[in-house]
């Protein structure tokens, strides 16, 4: 009878990053459980080809799909075709050195089959014959190993459905455990990214309401008060620090809010009209004209320009900053408030 049975060690190798897994595969093709010597096997298992050695053993790295369990082992050797499994597909074992039995038969018939026919036609005979005794012992040897046939088929389906459960159960945790694994780290970076959202944009709100305060309470004193002077300036100059850090972080504010919740626009937009709005509406548009402003009074102070008609434009032009200010500052908080709340939303 020939059987061959492949024993397969397969040892699973490094993850090729979101497209394939190496699997390190061993195969002895085995003949009434010796080695095959006197000829080699060949073929193919997945994408790979092999050829038995002396020692009718194969050595070859099969690349796989992630989550795949099992090869198509084919043969180019005409005279041999698979028995077990069926369908000609091996289902890879977990754990390493774990052993797959292969049943081979002759390509023409299989010697299972062969078998069963002989015990049929001896069967025939029996009932042409008086004397029975060897035929029935001779039954009764064949009847044994057929017995003992199906208990290793049962045995290696049995070991194939086993090893299978076990793969999908493995696959099953860790697929849970990534699943954990991205939910605590999509956590911690939607936390990240509020608590850099609230400290940047709460500075730069900080610094602006004093700008619009000291403008508002010392503005009309400037004139002829150098020490008000720079007192405004240095005030000018740490709002434009806060200004300076905001718009450091508004790239990677707005990439953190798509990367920490991906396909929800209206987080996103509602992020990056709360910094234009800052940056552009109250910056550009509002509070950057402090400084020419504040050169202006001190042309005043010099001597420079209409006495009267001038203090009386500056004095106008101040009012006018600490009115925009006020409105923008308010409506920037409201605004910043918002996107704070609908980040703190899954």
């Amino acid at each position: 009878m020939k059987f061959y049975f492949i024993i397969l060690s397969l040892m699973l190798g490094t993850t090729l990053p979101a497209q394939s897994e190496m699997i390190s595969l061993r195969a002895r093709f085995l003949h009434n459980t010796q080695p095959i010597r006197q000829a080699p096997v060949s073929g193919r298992i997945g994408s790979s080809s092999f050829v038995s050695d002396s020692n009718g053993e194969i050595r070859i790295n099969l690349s796989i799909n992630p989550g795949q369990r099992d090869a198509l082992i084919s043969l180019n050797n005409p005279e041999w075709k698979i028995s077990y499994p069926l369908d000609g597909r091996v289902v890879f074992p977990r754990q390493e050195n774990a052993v797959v039995e292969i049943h081979l038969a002759d390509g023409s018939d299989t010697e299972y089959d062969r078998q069963k026919q002989l015990i049929a036609e001896l069967q025939q005979i029996k009932k042409q014959i008086g004397d029975q005794s060897d035929i029935t012992q001779i039954l009764d040897a064949f009847d044994e190993q057929l017995s003992t046939m199906d208990q290793r088929f049962l045995q290696a389906i049995d070991q194939q459905l086993r090893i299978r459960d076990e793969i999908k159960a493995e696959n099953e945790r860790r697929e849970d455990l990534l699943a954990t694994e991205r939910a605590a780290s999509l956590q911690k970076g939607r936390l990240e990214t509020r608590n850099l959202l609230n400290s940047v944009m709460d500075h730069y709100i900080s610094r602006s309401l004093d700008l619009k305060d000291i403008l508002q309470f010392k503005g009309n004193k400037v004139f002829q008060r150098d020490w008000i002077v720079a007192e405004i300036a240095e005030v000018i100059n740490a709002y434009s620090e806060a200004y300076e850090e905001l718009n450091r972080n508004r790239n990677k504010l707005q990439n953190m809010v798509s990367s920490y919740w991906p396909d929800d626009y209206p987080k996103l937009n509602q992020t990056e009209q709360l910094l234009q709005y800052a940056l552009d509406d109250l910056h550009k548009t509002t509070a950057l004209t402090a400084t020419p402003l504040l050169n202006e009074v001190n042309d005043f102070n010099q001597g420079k320009g209409n006495k009267k008609r001038r203090k009386k434009e500056l004095i106008s032009d101040i009012e006018k900053l600490v009115y925009e200010l006020s409105i923008k500052i308010n409506t920037l908080t409201d605004r910043k408030s918002k996107v704070f709340q609908l980040l703190q939303q899954h």
